[in-house]
């Protein structure tokens, strides 16, 4: 997972909007004109804060709705021209609760990361 310099306060916060934003319908508009004000980071820092914390919550939550439907393995799908980070992942079949070659249970493993984690069964 990246390390986005944030402190331990910052972490818990950041998580704190970006979960309140999602709860309201809210975009990711919405969570950098707050972090801006909370924090008086610059556009481009917010933007890359909260567009990471809200792609991590959204593959958390996927991941949850998988176990609650009954799926016990999930699979990485890159994006085209992936890193060599995910490359490493994409298509591993793995139970839901394990690691990928990273290290990491889920993407995104840095900003701009575009890969998904799906529903695998084996045939």
């Amino acid at each position: 997972m990246i390390d986005l310099n944030l402190s331990a306060n910052e972490q818990k916060r950041v998580g704190e909007l970006a979960a309140e934003n999602l709860r309201q319908g809210s975009g990711l508009s919405d969570l950098t004109k707050r972090l801006q004000e909370e924090f008086s980071w610059d556009i481009y820092r917010a933007i890359e804060v909260g567009g990471f914390t809200l792609d991590t919550i959204r593959m958390e939550l996927l991941l949850e709705s998988y176990r609650e439907g009954g799926q016990t393995m999930k699979y990485w799908r890159t994006s085209t021209n992936p890193c060599p980070v995910c490359a490493k992942n994409s298509g591993q079949g793995l139970p839901l609760d394990d690691t990928f070659p990273s290290g990491d249970k889920l993407p995104p493993v840095h900003v701009g990361c575009r890969c998904v984690v799906l529903p695998f069964r084996l045939s």
